[in-house]
């Protein structure tokens, strides 16, 4: 199956919608989930929420019943995470879901003050360390309890020592990918040449270390709507990291996101780590489509395709001779938005607005995701 960004000529070719959403930050409250835990709970007898499935006969209904506990949360579902998904039923598949996916802090908690109710808790299970999952229902002190299925528990008195892995839901938001201006992966040193502060996760807690704005080339892999960024960048023992920091560490303030524009320069043009453009970093030619996304005296700050694949941001001369459009955003509706086209042939793609053609969509058969729409009757999608 293709996958593949475009841009669409006519917003009217798109307007059956199956799934509305404007990014978001992900809401999770605790205590709705608990309340769901112990109305479907009872210590030794099974009680099951009949609007679901019940695993209890093939593998265990452990998963299936903390899942739907944090779906009663407000956590939403995905592609990867939705009835009866391998991470919806499967223990350690939903722990590393919450772990490497949706980025929640977690580990093997070392005190009871680390728990709080509405985390999900695992021990060991008839398929190894992470086998059986179950959900804090209640904290004191040194006490916590749980509520669980297979074996059946509702607000159950727990040991500390029996668990071997614990998601903390709280103090972390979880951010929706920005999906509007941003190309990834994304090549680009910060803004500053100081050292720029990384952190454990995509909610800006936890130190995590630093980057050296000097001399290390950052890769910028994920942009979230809250304002991080998860970047890859050198360690200073050898190596690469992974970590999250600010958008802001790497593009320049002078330009808030639905004012980017598109440019393309008229001829061959070097490009600069920086805005003082005294080191150089590429070069982008009139074949190349780029976007605005900083300014600082006379200077332009752009993001432009590279041939080998990627995206590279830099700074340029903005007195040279180029063109540019400046494209306004529609706000009237939310993005993204997932679609089918109407017609069910093939709906012609281009390379951006007014550019060349790339490509189709099978009508009758893509599942297609808005990412903008602008007022100019075109839209950006993914297929």
């Amino acid at each position: 199956m293709k996958s593949t960004k475009r841009w669409l000529p006519v917003l009217p070719v798109i307007l059956l919608f199956i799934l509305t959403g404007a990014a978001r930050v992900r809401a999770y409250n605790p205590s709705d989930a608990v309340s769901y835990a112990l109305t479907y709970s009872k210590t030794n007898e099974k009680v099951r929420n009949s609007a679901y499935k019940d695993f209890s006969g093939s593998g265990g209904d452990c998963a299936n019943f903390v899942s739907q506990c944090l779906l009663a949360g407000g956590l939403p579902t995905d592609n990867t995470w939705k009835p009866y998904t391998s991470a919806w039923v499967g223990a350690n598949a939903l722990r590393v879901y919450l772990k490497d996916t949706l980025k929640y802090p977690g580990g093997v908690p070392s005190s009871v003050s680390e728990l709080s109710p509405g985390d999900p808790v695992w021990c060991k299970g008839d398929s190894g360390t992470y086998g059986h999952v179950m959900i804090v229902s209640y904290v004191s002190g040194n006490t916590f309890r749980i509520c669980g299925h297979t074996v059946e528990r509702r607000d159950y008195n727990y040991s500390l020592s029996g668990l071997t892995y614990h998601i903390s839901m709280h103090g972390t938001p979880v951010p929706d990918p920005d999906l509007r201006d941003f190309k990834v992966p994304l090549k680009c040193f910060p803004v500053s040449t100081g050292n720029v502060t990384t952190y454990t996760s995509a909610g800006g807690s936890g130190i995590s270390g630093h980057i050296t704005g000097s001399t290390d080339e950052c890769t910028i892999s994920k942009v979230y709507v809250n304002g991080r960024v998860e970047v890859t960048y050198p360690k200073d023992t050898g190596g690469y990291k992974t970590a999250y920091a600010n958008l802001s560490d790497f593009i320049s303030s002078s330009h808030e996101v639905g004012s980017y524009y598109g440019y393309r320069p008229s001829g061959r043009m070097t490009t600069y780590r920086r805005s003082d453009l005294s080191q150089s970093y590429g070069e982008i030619t009139s074949a190349d489509a780029c976007t605005v996304v900083g300014e600082s005296g006379g200077r332009l700050q752009v993001i432009y395709p590279l041939d080998s694949g990627g995206y590279k941001m830099g700074w340029i001369d903005g007195s040279q001779p180029h063109e540019e459009e400046t494209i306004s955003r529609d706000t009237r509706y939310p993005v993204p938005i997932s679609a089918y086209t109407i017609s069910t042939g093939h709906v012609t793609t281009y390379s951006a607005i007014s550019g060349s053609s790339t490509g189709y969509i099978s009508g009758g058969e893509d599942l297609c995701t808005i990412l903008e729409i602008y007022t100019n009757g075109w839209c950006q999608v993914r297929y």
